[in-house]
């Protein structure tokens, strides 16, 4: 989900309540180059971002990853926005006047904890000199073989209390 519009590839779909589709991030790469970069080397071909609309206000995106190249159609498009709706829905089971206020708060949070996941995987992929899909692979693993909630492994790798060559330990353990 994108909470902070300025900082996110699918502006469009935030600003302006405006899906987005990108069909083949390998051939567009001119917009973002980064974002486009960053989900090719996690396996990611295509991407479908969708607003997530709250009392007629646009609060969010959502965005959809496809493995493969994908030529997305208005059926694609709709779907897009039913999951959108979707995950309004769930996120606001809650009623009164200050709901999409703490939506946008959840959201936030739950953008912090990407970013900061996305912060140790780089971290791992860095002191392990793995490709960053592999390093997000061990947290994966660590994370659940350990019972530790992602973002508190996240908090651990880039604090330092634990080392990324302790993730390698779930290797050997599960090859046994």
């Amino acid at each position: 989900m994108a909470a902070d519009p300025d900082r996110e590839w699918s502006v469009p779909a935030v600003h302006h309540g405006e899906v987005l589709a990108v069909p083949d991030l390998a051939v567009d790469t001119d917009r973002w180059p980064e974002f486009a970069a960053v989900a090719r080397d996690l396996g990611y071909r295509a991407i479908l971002a969708v607003p997530m609309v709250l009392d007629g206000r646009t609060i969010g995106g959502l965005n959809v990853l496809y493995s493969q190249p994908t030529d997305f159609d208005r059926d694609d498009h709709r779907l897009g926005a039913l999951l959108g709706a979707l995950a309004v829905l769930e996120l606001t089971q809650e009623t009164g006047d200050q709901r999409a206020d703490r939506l946008a708060e959840r959201t936030l949070g739950l953008l912090n904890d990407r970013v900061h996941a996305g912060q140790a995987t780089g971290f791992v992929a860095g002191t392990l000199d793995v490709s960053p899909a592999r390093a997000r692979g061990l947290l994966d693993d660590y994370s659940r073989l350990h019972a530790i909630p992602l973002r508190e492994l996240a908090r651990r790798i880039t604090d330092g209390t634990l080392h990324p060559v302790e993730l390698t330990e779930t290797d050997a353990i599960e090859t046994e």
